[in-house]
């Protein structure tokens, strides 16, 4: 007699509970839409910042998504998250990027180094050394145009590395180079990433 057909059969489903299933979130709230000046391996050239309000000139290929802050937020703290959990690397200042915060995170199995550029160290909600979760918030934006973003637009810069190591760089000057790093929203969009939820 088969058991399921008793009637006090009762199915055994082991699930894992919610809280320990890995999860990846976005870095913050609508990526996509904010993508408009660089996306990842835009090719730019020293000029093309001439229609900015601030910034240096750059050029090269881009390591990053550029994330914009819509325009009721440029007055407003941004709040920016953990992608997935992690190590922390660095929470310091560094040339052309003000505020940067470096995690070591495992993406469903590969090993990546994520940069979360142009925020305010003043509000950073975590230092070198300690893990994080997916989600987790991590600082504010940098004010626009201020030492906080190193004079830069108010936006934050997202960048994956494939090595372990630290590599600063925001643009690259060929394809060889980038293809050391990748493209964080193909990544996210593959790991279904959720949206991170404000506080």
């Amino acid at each position: 007699q088969n058991p399921a057909n008793s009637p006090d059969f009762q199915p055994t489903t082991e699930e894992t509970p919610e809280s320990e299933k890995v999860q990846y979130y976005y870095p913050i709230n609508q990526y996509n839409e904010r993508i408009s000046i660089r996306s990842f391996a835009k090719s730019v050239q020293a000029g093309d910042e001439k229609s900015l309000d601030c910034g240096s000139v750059f050029s090269g290929f881009h390591t990053a998504d550029d994330l914009e802050v819509f325009p009721d937020e440029l007055n407003l703290e941004v709040r920016v998250f953990a992608i997935a959990r992690g190590l922390v690397k660095k929470v310091e200042t560094v040339n052309g990027y003000g505020g940067l915060i470096v995690i070591s995170h495992d993406l469903n199995g590969q090993k990546v180094t994520a940069y979360y550029g142009h925020v305010d160290l003043k509000a950073a909600a975590v230092s070198p050394d300690q893990a994080v979760k997916a989600g987790d918030p991590l600082a504010n934006l940098g004010d626009h145009c201020s030492s906080e973003t190193a004079k830069e637009r108010k936006h934050l810069h997202f960048g994956l590395h494939k090595a372990d190591e630290i590599d600063f760089r925001g643009y690259v000057s060929n394809q060889t180079e980038l293809s050391q790093w990748l493209n964080p929203k193909i990544i996210l969009e593959d790991l279904k990433a959720k949206e991170p939820e404000s506080e």
